[in-house]
């Protein structure tokens, strides 16, 4: 990742921090993606949370040299435990339907995953 890149980055990420809780964790999560642990929140205070990070990204434009901003947006995926999985690893995988599926919505805001049935149950009926 160049420099200019690191930078936006790190940017983005000091706007989800400045927008969650001092116990919450804002973590790198591969490439350009964040993830944002909330300790003891449920769906709907999570989905709350992640609309306010959507919102505090786009809110400013980000440098992207001497002279040039871009606006930039972000999408999220929101996922609970234990209503929609039992371990990490379901989790992370229920929060990434819920971002492609905010992708798909167009962009620029916060799904909360809403199948009905975890991800672990549709794991293990596939195996």
């Amino acid at each position: 990742m160049d420099i200019r890149r690191a930078t936006r980055c790190c940017e983005i990420a000091r706007r989800v921090q400045g927008v969650v809780r001092d116990v919450d964790r804002v973590a790198r999560f591969g490439g350009e993606e964040l993830a944002v642990t909330l300790v003891e929140q449920d769906a709907a205070a999570a989905l709350a949370a992640a609309e306010r990070v959507v919102a505090a990204v786009r809110g400013e434009l980000v440098k992207a040299g001497d002279n040039f901003e871009l606006a930039i947006t972000t999408s999220a995926g929101v996922a609970a435990m234990p209503d929609h999985a039992d371990n990490a690893a379901d989790l992370v995988a229920a929060a990434d339907a819920a971002l492609h599926r905010a992708k798909r919505e167009g962009r620029d805001r916060a799904c909360l995953h809403v199948e009905k049935t975890k991800i672990a149950a549709k794991n293990s009926a596939s195996s």
